[in-house]
């Protein structure tokens, strides 16, 4: 049914492990409440959502390092009744009299990648319909292994990954050894897969220099691809897709081949999208579902063939003296040397002209700086290039593997 890297989890392992949960005395009366997951291990973890589920129970999925005062502070903000933590027979009772929910929704905290990180609850109808349409318009078999190498505490690895993927009849394998030589050999043994990954891992795989594996299928999601990965992927794999989503609606558009790392294809088929008519005109994406409209606050373009386009955040425009950045355009520019392995780049305030361009780098081999500023200057008008090129080891990221432009405005490194 599901594999835990090389450890094999079959059906009946499955069920034995769902008739455990249930028996637990907190899962005798679980409709209508919340209870929190805070849970590493993806068995267990799946279990117990697939049992709650069942049960018309709600969940708050937290992720499964959460240290254990934290995840209470979180189960308490969301409304919980109660936190398994570390395991399915690991309970801690929070709030016994919270409110009833009259329905079964998924809870999670927005990352937070552009301010505090909000509580987002969606029904698990709704989320039933989005896996219907996502498989519909990614077009796998059975025969095709999921291999997924992000968390099932984001929604991506759990809906898209696992879930998407179990609703297909896929056997989805979960990776949470971190090892790529490890990752490279599952891959080895499964010719015809799909991988789930992110950017910051897909760095990390291919920078795994000795290994000459061709991938069959590559998804990427959760942040923006520089260019230079995307050109990377091509050339190690058969197909490079990428999708686009939010914490509120799940998966939005799904592109089969990605023609640039802006590129995030066609919305599925439940969904109406709205944003600018061209690349002249970019505006708010903004998603229609039913009579509810959701904006999603990233800024985007229908290209000329039909394909919805994301430039940036709403949030991350700089602002230089009336005139508006989007980092993700400068980070493509800078991603174009071959030198360069990773960029960010965010607003930073100067004491005399206001907002500014700066830009965190790291090498894959050497270059000054002066370089990369003459390049800047080759390729962009003076106002977007940066006011100050910073070289680093490593781009600070949070636990879902995203940056957060925010908190290096902030000055966190």
């Amino acid at each position: 049914m599901i594999r835990v890297n090389r450890m094999e989890v079959t059906r009946k392992d499955f069920e034995q492990l769902l008739f455990k949960v249930g028996q637990q005395q907190v899962m005798k009366d679980v409709t209508g409440k919340i209870l929190a997951l805070c849970i590493s291990d993806p068995a267990h973890l799946l279990a117990c959502i697939q049992y709650l589920r069942s049960q018309r129970g709600s969940i708050l999925l937290l992720h499964g390092e959460t240290p254990q005062q934290r995840a209470i502070q979180l189960a308490q903000q969301a409304g919980c009744h109660g936190l398994l933590w570390g395991s399915y027979d690991t309970y801690i009772p929070v709030d016994p009299s919270a409110a009833m929910q009259e329905d079964a929704f998924l809870y999670q905290y927005s990352s937070g990648t552009t301010g505090d990180a909000k509580l987002i609850k969606r029904k698990w109808t709704h989320i039933e319909t989005e896996i219907a349409a996502y498989n519909q318009a990614l077009g796998g078999s059975a025969e095709e292994v999921p291999i997924v190498l992000v968390p099932m505490s984001h929604s991506y690895g759990l809906i898209c990954g696992v879930l998407a993927s179990l609703a297909r009849g896929a056997t989805p394998i979960m990776i949470t050894n971190r090892n790529p030589k490890l990752t490279w050999s599952i891959i080895r043994e499964n010719p015809k897969h799909i991988v789930y990954g992110i950017p910051s891992l897909y760095h990390v795989l291919l920078g795994f220099s000795s290994e000459t594996t061709r991938m069959d299928r590559v998804m990427s999601s959760g942040a923006p691809m520089l260019d230079s990965l995307l050109s990377q992927l091509q050339v190690r794999a058969n197909d490079v897709m990428q999708q686009y989503g939010c914490s509120e609606i799940g998966c939005i558009s799904l592109s089969q081949q990605v023609s640039s790392s802006s590129d995030i294809g066609t919305p599925l088929r439940h969904l109406q999208v709205h944003t600018g008519d061209s690349a002249d005109n970019p505006s708010e994406i903004e998603i229609v579902v039913g009579n509810w409209t959701h904006g999603t606050k990233d800024i985007g373009f229908w290209s000329y063939d039909g394909q919805l386009q994301v430039v940036g955040r709403m949030d991350d425009v700089i602002n230089v003296s009336g005139l508006k950045v989007f980092p993700q355009e400068v980070e493509t520019i800078i991603g174009m040397l071959p030198e360069v392995n990773e960029v960010v780049v965010y607003r930073g305030i100067h004491p005399i002209i206001g907002e500014c361009v700066q830009a965190q780098v790291v090498l894959e081999a050497p270059l000054e700086v002066k370089a990369i500023r003459d390049w800047c200057i080759q390729q962009l008008p003076p106002y977007k290039v940066p006011a100050e090129i910073e070289i680093v080891t490593e781009i600070r990221k949070m636990p879902s593997g995203k940056i957060s432009r925010r908190l290096l405005e902030k000055g966190g490194s």
